[in-house]
């Protein structure tokens, strides 16, 4: 078993973890602190969300990096959680953040489904992931198999 076929479960694996972790699990429930204003709530989440986005970044870069030694159609397959954290952090963040940082300056921000769409291309983006994982681990299985 080399360490490219190692990895790209690895990575797809801890990457959706990190995921359910910080995001859908560590988000929603600071909410749950009395103690905290909203505005002190949204600069925590503001921090979460960019060293989750950091950790994310890494671990994307990790599972190009285990992707690009495979056939060009495993890529394309495997690639598609990829092209959800793209539209997530390059399209939907941008908007979010700014909503946020308006948000605890006082200012009003209107009804946005904005939240809903993230949270949505969150689980979007874990599904795909634990597939990713599954479908690489079955993969390096069966290729083992077939070399006994």
């Amino acid at each position: 078993m080399t360490r490219n076929a190692v990895a790209i479960p690895v990575v797809a694996l801890v990457w959706a973890g990190v995921t359910i972790g910080g995001s859908l699990i560590a988000a929603p429930s600071k909410f749950q602190a009395a103690s905290l204003t909203l505005a002190q709530t949204l600069e925590v989440g503001r921090a979460q969300f960019f060293w989750l986005g950091v950790a994310e970044s890494l671990l994307c870069a990790a599972l190009i990096g285990a992707l690009a030694l495979r056939p060009a159609n495993a890529r394309l397959r495997m690639g598609a959680p990829i092209l959800v954290f793209g539209v997530q952090w390059l399209i939907v963040m941008p908007f979010l953040d700014d909503r946020t940082v308006r948000r605890i300056a006082g200012e009003p921000v209107g009804e946005s489904h904005l939240h809903l769409v993230f949270v949505l291309l969150e689980i979007l983006k874990v599904a795909m992931l634990i597939a990713v994982g599954v479908a690489a681990l079955r993969y390096t299985r069966d290729e083992n198999e077939t070399w006994r």
